[in-house]
């Protein structure tokens, strides 16, 4: 809301200390809110993605890309995007950024036809002149989904050879496998849904799970797990309940993928039993789409996966 974005010294985690923050509104004319940011491997840069937010539908106003010096916090330049960018991800090496261009302009949540569909861009940066980086786009054309004429990427996620990413399309209940050597997507994966056999599905200020399930997962977050061919996903579903064949929307868990397609896990109502028991079970969500798992982070404790 403030279209700032802050840095925080966490060298003593328990106390971790405010440095201050830096505006970006300005970078997309006054109007500019930062969506996702990274630190570059180098730990010199930092790259932040910005859309603009004065009237997206009406005037098709670009977002930016950001190139931050780490140490001054102060910007070094930019690099126009598309419409709406809304995650980025560099590669290993930091020379890349993939950035999901969700494009999401239906504001009412009518799911009505759009006149521009969200795309994949990837952006070759120039650390010392941002302006001179270079940006390719990636069409999505996903042969199935939801809405297959208006994907909205939304979070992307890169092997750790800088080969591969994989982007999640919410909406339309898709992933996309995108090479990085080519800068084509290889492959589109379907969601599917998730089924339950205890839910809450009634805004009762009653905490029943007693009625069965079924959602589309139509994942938000998506993290690739420690050896690269599985990626877990943030089931929280963003369309209107029985849009699509009466099934509703979000698996309201976390499910596993293996980049062949294959979904290895799926967490059931597991995750609702989880957030119930701690507390945090959101009954008003209930009739729409349950606790709304919405990000996702996957490496190693203790050694293990």
């Amino acid at each position: 809301a403030t279209g700032t974005i802050g840095f925080t010294d966490i060298t003593h985690p328990a106390s971790p200390a405010l440095l201050g923050t830096l505006n970006l509104s300005a970078v997309t004319g006054g109007d500019g809110e930062p969506t996702s940011v990274e630190f570059a491997p180098d730990g010199l840069h930092v790259v932040a993605i910005v859309k603009d937010t004065g009237n997206p539908i009406a005037n098709a106003d670009a977002g930016a890309l950001v190139v931050i010096d780490a140490q001054t916090r102060t910007i070094i330049g930019q690099k126009p995007l598309g419409v709406g960018p809304d995650s980025v991800k560099l590669t290993p090496d930091g020379t890349k950024a993939v950035v999901a261009i969700e494009d999401e302009e239906d504001e009412g949540g009518n799911n009505a036809a759009q006149a521009r569909p969200g795309k994949i861009q990837v952006v070759t940066i120039d650390y010392t002149t941002p302006a001179s980086s270079t940006v390719v786009d990636i069409p999505v054309v996903a042969p199935f989904g939801n809405m297959p004429t208006d994907p909205q990427p939304e979070y992307v996620d890169i092997t750790k050879d800088g080969k591969t990413a994989i982007v999640s399309i919410q909406e339309n209940n898709v992933f996309a496998v995108v090479s990085l050597e080519t800068n084509e997507i290889t492959d589109y994966i379907d969601a599917g849904t998730s089924v339950h056999a205890r839910s809450d599905k009634l805004n009762d200020k009653k905490w029943i799970f007693n009625q069965s399930y079924e959602g589309q997962l139509q994942p938000d977050g998506t993290c690739l797990l420690p050896g690269d061919t599985h990626f877990i996903t943030a089931n929280e579903g963003d369309t209107a309940n029985g849009a699509f064949g009466g099934v509703f929307a979000g698996g309201r868990g976390f499910s596993i993928f293996g980049l062949d397609g294959t979904r290895t896990y799926d967490s059931g109502d597991a995750a609702e039993w989880a957030s119930w028991r701690s507390g945090a079970y959101p009954d008003s969500r209930s009739a729409n789409r349950g606790m709304e798992p919405e990000g996702c982070g996957a490496g190693k404790l203790g050694g293990a996966p």
